[in-house]
């Protein structure tokens, strides 16, 4: 048990901590490449086909511009006054 403790903690010879790093790292690796396999085909069931479908497709209009240029306004206006 005191090497077990050893290896995982600070003590130990300096290889044993390297490979105990290289061993977490290993399966954090492996289990994160799992997971994400998983849920790539969970999204695959659910129709998913590579790219992001939308009901209506995005356009910008002059509504939007205005907006945006009334809001620099004052955000402009803001930062001047304080």
């Amino acid at each position: 048990m005191k090497i077990a403790r050893d290896v995982r903690s600070t003590g130990g010879p300096f290889s044993w901590q390297l490979k105990t790093m290289g061993n977490i790292l290993g399966q954090l690796f492996i289990r994160s490449f799992e997971r994400s396999e998983h849920i790539y085909h969970a999204m695959i069931v659910r129709g998913y086909s590579g790219t992001i479908q939308t009901m209506t497709t995005f356009h910008i209009s002059v509504k939007d511009i205005l907006f945006f240029i009334g809001v620099c306004i004052v955000l402009c206006t803001v930062r001047v006054i304080t």
